[in-house]
């Protein structure tokens, strides 16, 4: 089961690293994260994998909105 994070446990500005194994031909691609926001809110965190697979993290903040 997931771990819910709490809203002021996430900072939206901070910087992301993601850490994968060199190979013998250079780094590896990296994933893309990208936000989707509905006004001032983040709603949803889309990660991008580098193979092209998508990963969704749907956003639900307390009190609705």
């Amino acid at each position: 089961m997931a771990k819910l994070i709490k809203g002021h446990q996430v900072l939206e500005d901070a910087p992301l690293e993601v850490s994968v194994d060199r190979t013998s031909n250079g780094p590896p691609p990296q994933p893309e994260v990208r936000t989707r926001r509905s006004g001032d809110r983040v709603d949803q965190i889309e990660v991008v994998c580098s193979c092209g697979e998508k990963i969704f993290i749907k956003l639900e903040y307390e009190g609705g909105r």
